[in-house]
């Protein structure tokens, strides 16, 4: 009997041994994990900055392109004023149009021209 009594002790120890190590490997395993998530959150991160950088360098980009394409308007705008008499209407729609941003609101040509061929 003491045989069997030695077999159960080893059976337990062996039983004891491998649930100690499997609960450190879960462990090491659960922590792992956590510090990969928080690397991959910090790089998402960096990221997304990154692309918000670079999206607003584009918008400043065509502000810019948009404001000297406004400004070359006003300069032909000046230049028919100061010729024809008749090229007034083309003038005032002009400088209409290409109002600065925050000037009050007029209904533009494209407006207009819009609301007439809606329904």
């Amino acid at each position: 009997m003491s045989a069997l009594k030695r077999r159960l002790r080893v059976d337990r120890l062996v039983t004891a041994v491998l649930a100690v190590a499997t609960c450190a490997g879960l462990t090491a395993l659960v922590a792992v994990r956590s510090a990969e998530q928080q690397d991959a959150a910090a790089a998402t991160v960096t990221d997304e900055r990154a692309s918000l950088d670079a999206y607003a360098e584009q918008l400043t980009r065509e502000a810019a392109r948009l404001q000297a394409y406004r400004s070359e308007l006003r300069r032909v705008a000046a230049e028919l004023a100061q010729g024809d008499v008749g090229d007034t209407g083309l003038v005032e729609r002009i400088a209409s149009e290409t109002r600065a941003p925050g000037s009050p609101a007029a209904v533009t040509t494209l407006d207009r021209d819009t609301a007439t061929y809606s329904s």
